[in-house]
């Protein structure tokens, strides 16, 4: 079967996307609130406060290796070095172009999020799909660093009770590099197995 877009024309990948990506959100939620150490800062994040109490979510922001992220808990952002903006939304299945208009850093609340959003049409998924696999492996990357950094058991806790849990925290990072190897590299089609 010929690859044609992102989630490689399988909607399994894509509700994996969803299921892991909002369960993501959650437990960077957890590694900010359970307090010392911050697990986003230790990683190498940067907190960007909120303007006002009231005023939407704090950023996250992380640069290395030509690959800026911003985070919320909404979503995030992400850019390689002279790429184009993506991000995906907390909640969605497959990543979108941010627009310039309004900079990551000015992104404060999910409507001013939402507003930069411009769906990419399947036809040109494709071209998308090494930067997605970046940020894919990105995630992959920092589950690990939880893991070799909390103390045992740290992700299970974070996701224990919690109603929309989609797998045992402990298997985030693998489900991370799976779903990056079977992502296009190049952009280019590939066939399934």
């Amino acid at each position: 079967m010929q690859l044609t877009c992102i989630y490689l024309g399988m909607k399994k990948t894509g509700r994996q996307i969803e299921k892991l990506f909002h369960q993501q959100c959650w437990c960077w939620g957890a590694d900010i609130r359970n307090g010392e150490p911050n697990y986003l800062l230790s990683y190498g994040f940067v907190r960007i406060p909120r303007p006002c109490p009231d005023c939407g979510s704090s950023r996250y922001y992380f640069f290395r290796d030509g690959l800026h992220i911003h985070l919320w808990a909404f979503g995030a952002v992400w850019q390689r070095e002279g790429g184009p903006l993506l991000c995906l939304k907390r909640y969605d299945r497959a990543p979108s172009l941010l627009s310039g208009e309004r900079p990551p850093d000015c992104i404060h609340q999910v409507s001013e999020f939402e507003q930069g959003m411009k769906r990419i049409p399947r036809a040109e998924m494709q071209q998308y799909a090494a930067d997605f696999s970046r940020f894919i492996n990105f995630m992959a990357a920092y589950e690990a660093f939880v893991n070799s950094s909390a103390p045992g058991g740290y992700r299970e806790r974070c996701v224990k009770g919690w109603p929309h849990k989609c797998m045992d925290g402990r298997k985030m990072e693998q489900a991370w590099r799976s779903l990056a190897e079977a992502l296009p590299k190049d952009g280019s089609d590939t066939k399934a197995a």
